[in-house]
């Protein structure tokens, strides 16, 4: 148990970790959203598919390993340099996304509020383990006293 309470806080904040996995998130939704207004607006296509492909010889097999590789750094190469290239068109990019594309828009929308549901879950969560919950910043209630008698009433004198 001293372990855990030697490291608990020691990495990135809560916090900081959602909100670089949103920035993340919307990134890939500008590139998805990049990549389709410029597969139909321009006939942009992100890679072509290379030329030995259909040799499946033994030999064939393990060049097309290589092969493949080298495409699919290609695609992600071409994937990020079109979100990059697109960033003029924004105001295209987003119209033909929301017009066109609807789903593309819902889906990165969700997404984005998971992460941000997933994060204030967690810090609940988190709140919980280590004793650190709202109820201790609230104000303390007092412990109840025992009740005292309150002794009975006489009436004054020369009544009686």
């Amino acid at each position: 148990m001293s372990d855990e309470r030697e490291t608990y806080g020691s990495g990135l904040s809560l916090t900081k970790t959602a909100v670089a996995l949103g920035v993340v998130v919307a990134l890939f939704a500008w590139g998805v959203a990049a990549a389709e207004y410029a597969a139909d607006a321009e006939g942009w296509a992100s890679v072509a598919a290379p030329e030995d492909a259909e040799d499946l010889s033994d030999g064939g097999l393990r060049r097309n390993r290589g092969a493949g590789l080298r495409l699919m750094i290609g695609a992600l190469l071409a994937f990020l340099w079109n979100g990059v290239v697109q960033l003029p068109n924004a105001p295209w990019v987003i119209g033909f996304t929301l017009m066109n594309k609807p789903l593309i828009a819902v889906l990165f929308v969700l997404a984005e509020l998971a992460i941000a549901g997933g994060a204030f879950f967690l810090r609940k969560l988190d709140a919980e383990l280590h004793g650190d919950s709202s109820k201790e910043s609230e104000r303390p209630v007092r412990p109840r006293q025992k009740k005292k008698r309150r002794p009975t009433r006489r009436p004054p004198p020369g009544y009686g």
